[in-house]
């Protein structure tokens, strides 16, 4: 005859819940760390749009002082930037511009601005 032997131990059903529980913590964890991680770099490239728009408009503006008192259209990415050149006045040799970057999606705005010297030559 057989004997069914009783010191072999396997999982029960309460050890098999919590490491199902530990498993779905973690993984919740990381989907989460995922999700915040696409939405900064979504952020991250609005930013850059922006700033690049804001250094090509300051770029022309020195290369090109008509530009001054105008407004340049960017495009980075499918997103358009506009850069709004604004004479401020001038001091000694120096003709100060503001130049006023402005970038919108369908969810978020922001503006960016920055003085610059515009020397005379």
């Amino acid at each position: 005859m057989y004997r069914i032997n009783s010191k072999v131990k396997g999982f029960s059903l309460i050890e098999a819940l919590i490491a199902i529980v530990i498993l779905a913590i973690i993984t919740l964890g990381l989907a989460n760390l995922l999700t915040r991680s696409a939405f900064f770099t979504r952020d991250d490239f609005f930013n850059l749009c922006l700033l690049q728009g804001a250094s090509s408009g300051i770029e022309e503006a020195r290369g090109n002082p008509s530009l001054i008192g105008s407004s340049l259209n960017f495009t980075c990415g499918n997103l358009n930037v506009t850069v709004i050149l604004k004479n401020i006045g001038s001091y000694g040799n120096c003709t100060f511009v503001e130049a006023e970057a402005q970038i919108q999606s369908t969810n978020k705005k922001a503006i960016l601005r920055d003085l610059i010297c515009n020397w005379s030559r």
